[in-house]
């Protein structure tokens, strides 16, 4: 009797959709490349957390698509099956759908002090201990406000009527203290967070 194959890997919801790996053909015309680290972090992540996204293959040559990287990823974990969604793409509608796919998630940006405020806590895959203090320490400084053409409030003679850059060094555990006060000032009346900003001033100079 032939074994059932290990679908433990895959979230539940998606493991309907299981595939066995050698019905699928990686993409030949790949524009995306995945060296070492790249496939190792992959791993990495299945490994940790499975499978929870299924990957998209074109059902003429069941050729991947939209997933190169997670396919050699579960292929060198051993994996037998993944999630796949088939669709009846063009050539080149599939194509242009694997280029859109990396390139949409490439134009997204991360914000430094919620990302260093993570990896500061938790491990996650992709991220070597050099890049996370690079990337905590970098952080610290993070904080720029810009007040959009309103009056520092100081007296004339600081207060210019041109926008304002405003810089200053925090810890990461501080910028949730930061951001409450900021938020309560706008609550009270402070119309963006650079006015925020002048009415805590005042309230402690006063």
């Amino acid at each position: 009797m032939a074994k059932k194959p290990d679908h433990e890997h895959i979230a539940e919801g998606i493991r309907e959709l299981a595939l066995p790996l050698d019905e699928l053909t990686p993409d030949p015309e790949n524009a995306r490349t995945h060296p070492g680290r790249n496939i190792a972090a992959i791993k990495r992540s299945l490994a940790r957390f499975g499978q929870r996204k299924p990957i998209n293959v074109r059902r003429e040559g069941m050729v991947i698509t939209a997933g190169n990287g997670t396919f050699e990823a579960a292929r060198q974990l051993g994996w037998t099956h993944i999630a796949v969604v088939v669709s009846d793409d063009d050539r080149d509608t599939a194509r242009a759908y694997g280029v859109a796919d990396n390139r949409t998630a490439e134009l997204a940006e991360w914000d430094a002090i919620r990302l260093a405020d993570i990896i500061a806590d938790v491990d996650v895959p992709g991220f070597d201990a050099a890049e996370v203090e690079e990337i905590v320490t970098a952080a610290q400084g993070d904080l720029d406000v810009t007040k959009n053409k309103t009056e520092i409030g100081l007296g004339d003679k600081s207060a210019p009527k041109r926008p304002v850059a405003v810089s200053v060094v925090i810890s990461v555990k501080e910028v949730d203290v930061i951001e409450r006060a900021l938020e309560q000032a706008m609550v009270n009346g402070a119309g963006t967070r650079g006015a925020a900003i002048v009415e805590l001033a005042k309230a402690y100079l006063s």
